[in-house]
């Protein structure tokens, strides 16, 4: 406000946080211009605009951008797909638990897998599974992988759209838990 005033024709923007009588948190954006010097107008002009939805989806997308940061580099396997079983998200590991390129797995359907594979049994399983129920679903299955025998857990997991209702994908993980088995 103060520098609207010592500033003829200057503008400034802030962004804030706003409480409602509710108890809700919304943000707002205000833009003001020094307009004094204009004998149409003689004054200050303030305009406001919710900008919540922005705010929310901002930080949505960097919530996002961490979550792939972290799967990226997990030695986990991890893959999400459509609730048609098309893949549409695989991390690097999962080429070695699949025993097949990162890239020739995207768009793959999980019907085109190996199903011989006990991790892939698993998925098609589990996809058919959540499909009806939602219900997450959670085994420990051998496998072959890097030519040996290997325990991993895997996870089955419903996501869901944000109505919380429509289920939009299944998040798949496989942990290696051959060394902890061991001890």
């Amino acid at each position: 406000f103060d520098y609207l005033l010592e500033t003829p024709g200057g503008a400034q923007i802030v962004q804030y946080t706003y409480l409602k009588k509710n108890g809700e948190k919304i943000f707002l954006e205000t833009q003001g211009k020094n307009l004094i010097h204009d004998p149409a107008i003689r004054g200050l002009i303030f305009n406001t605009r919710d900008i919540t939805e922005r705010i929310r989806a901002e930080r949505e997308e960097r919530m996002k951008s961490r979550m792939q940061s972290l799967s990226e580099n997990s030695p986990d396997m991890i893959i999400r797909t459509s609730t048609n079983g098309k893949i549409v998200y695989v991390n690097p590991a999962a080429s070695k638990f699949l025993q097949k390129e990162a890239i020739e797995l995207m768009n793959m359907k999980t019907s085109e897998l190996d199903s011989s594979m006990g991790i892939v049994e698993f998925i098609i399983t589990s996809l058919k599974q959540l499909k009806k129920t939602h219900v997450k679903a959670e085994s420990e299955i051998e496998i072959e992988l890097e030519g040996e025998s290997r325990i991993v857990e895997a996870r089955a997991i419903a996501e869901f759209g944000e109505s919380g209702e429509e289920l939009e994908s299944i998040l798949f993980q496989a942990h290696d838990v051959t060394q902890m088995k061991k001890q």
